[in-house]
């Protein structure tokens, strides 16, 4: 019994080689993790470095036709600044998208020193007041106005937040008109949510604020019956009533004139009906 028990008293010393070895080699394992990581820091801040691989050129790409490529270069020249790694894509991408011919930028960057630019030009729908275009999504953008399309285009106008809605308005009364062979030439939107359009005959139709669709399906409707001819070119159509409308028509030439020149005007032909609407 004496000597079972110096066995098991002679046993523990056995261990410790063992737990130190496994203590040393976990010790030297975290010191190379902690390498790593140090030397992975100092890597990426260094790589965030604006001195480490420089962007040397920016080129823009894009099939231009109003936008000035030098106004645009100039727009991102400060954002674009900055190591390959470090230059902040985002902001060259919203400082490209500021200047108003630009409907979107997209930016990457091409290595070793380059950052590539692809735009995509604004395409004018209509014009928006006195300064402005809206595209056909009806996005607003007022560049300069010397580089305005030559072109004829529709003309919009209205408070600046109805822009879209107006263009919207603008694409659905077009397809309602088509039947009838008219173009808008002019559609304007006041504070009060009141619409009037002028078309390309210089006839203005009124439409109001209310029941916009039933409105123009009645004018759609009733217009071969009011340009029939020998009934005098008509002027404006009203149709801000509940159950009709109101026409004003320039008068018919007379053989005989009895009105002194200059005095003639349009004459208002009785098709109101009460309960105006607005």
């Amino acid at each position: 019994m004496p000597k079972s028990k110096g066995r098991k008293q002679d046993a523990k010393p056995n261990g410790w080689p063992i737990a130190r070895a496994t203590v040393v080699r976990w010790g030297i394992v975290l010191a190379v993790v902690i390498g790593i990581v140090s030397l992975l820091a100092w890597s990426v801040d260094r790589l965030h470095d604006p001195r480490v691989l420089p962007i040397r050129q920016v080129r823009i790409e894009g099939d231009f036709h109003h936008l000035d490529r030098g106004a645009l270069a100039r727009a991102v020249e400060k954002a674009a600044r900055g190591g390959f790694f470090s230059v902040d894509v985002e902001q060259v991408k919203a400082m490209a998208e500021q200047v108003p011919w630009v409907d979107r930028a997209e930016v990457r960057r091409v290595w070793p020193d380059r950052l590539k630019i692809h735009v995509t030009e604004q395409v004018p729908f209509a014009r928006w007041g006195r300064d402005g275009l809206v595209n056909r999504r009806g996005v607003l953008f007022r560049p300069d106005p010397r580089t305005f399309p030559k072109g004829p285009l529709p003309q919009l106008g209205g408070p600046d937040y109805l822009a879209r809605e107006a263009t919207q308005r603008y694409l659905s009364m077009a397809r309602r008109l088509a039947p009838t062979g008219l173009r808008i030439r002019e559609l304007r939107v006041d504070g009060r949510h009141a619409w009037r359009m002028t078309l390309d005959n210089g006839l203005v139709v009124k439409l109001g604020s209310h029941h916009m669709d039933e409105r123009l399906a009645r004018f759609v409707r009733l217009y071969p019956r009011l340009s029939r001819p020998g009934q005098g070119a008509l002027v404006q159509v009203d149709l801000r009533y509940t159950n009709g409308f109101a026409v004003k028509r320039q008068p018919l030439p007379t053989a005989e004139p009895r009105s002194e020149p200059g005095r003639q005007g349009a004459a208002v032909h009785s098709g109101r009906y009460p309960g105006s609407t607005g």
